[in-house]
């Protein structure tokens, strides 16, 4: 901890020392009795000299807004230089923080040779998630900032879409569904979550209707469904 103070009147004076010599960012937190914590954090700049930050960072997920195995996904990164003077030799990468086989950066580099005070500059990186992705993996990817006068990174927590069966399609063919017993499912109308669902046939005494699917499960995880019985 850096330093800390109690609020009189919604306002607070935290004496940071020694740290508020340095340009980067601070954590700051606040607590209250019967309160929700409050998280932020904190710039400080340096009073000469240029200094560049990460100001945005947008991923484009598509139309589906989540990342689903073999797609590409693209992200777009503003800068801004929030020093009083302009910076050089600027350059950024999007590099694995753990080498990971199911993703590929196809596009991880860019410069610029400078950056004028109170300006900003926008990157663009993209990356292919594998089609043997395992559903509901998770990854990171960091960004790394370079300049001629700093140095700072900014880590991106991802996760591959969980596998979903909705039904949504209005039929069995999103996944590798397998019929069984004496009567075939089907689709009907009216689920837990959407427009459809799936329903078993229809069976008199000792018979079985039996829908099932195999999957390859690559890391631990839940599995849950729900149901709804008719008499």
């Amino acid at each position: 901890m850096i330093g800390s103070a109690y609020s009189n009147g919604g306002i607070s004076i935290i004496d940071l020392g020694n740290s508020a010599n340095s340009p980067g960012e601070l954590d700051l937190v606040i607590t209250s009795y019967n309160a929700y914590t409050y998280e932020s954090s904190v710039t400080v700049l340096t009073p000469n000299g240029a200094f560049v930050a990460v100001d945005n960072v947008e991923v484009d997920y598509g139309l589906d807004n989540v990342i689903t195995p073999g797609e590409s996904i693209d992200i777009s990164v503003s800068i801004e230089n929030l020093g009083n003077e302009s910076s050089s030799a600027i350059s950024m990468s999007l590099v694995e923080i753990i080498d990971n086989p199911y993703i590929t950066i196809t596009d991880g580099t860019a410069s610029l040779n400078s950056l004028l005070n109170g300006s900003s500059a926008y990157f663009n990186f993209s990356f292919i998630v594998s089609n043997t992705t395992p559903m509901g993996h998770t990854f990171a990817l960091e960004l790394q900032l370079e300049t001629a006068e700093n140095n700072s990174s900014t880590t991106l927590n991802m996760t591959v879409q969980a596998l979903i069966e909705s039904f949504e399609s209005g039929n069995f063919s999103s996944q590798e569904w397998q019929f069984g017993g004496d009567a075939d499912w089907t689709i009907t109308l009216g689920g837990s979550d959407g427009s459809y669902s799936g329903r078993s046939g229809t069976i008199d005494n000792n018979m079985t209707s039996e829908l099932s699917v195999n999957v390859e499960i690559l890391q631990d995880g839940y599995i849950r469904f729900d149901k709804k019985s008719f008499l």
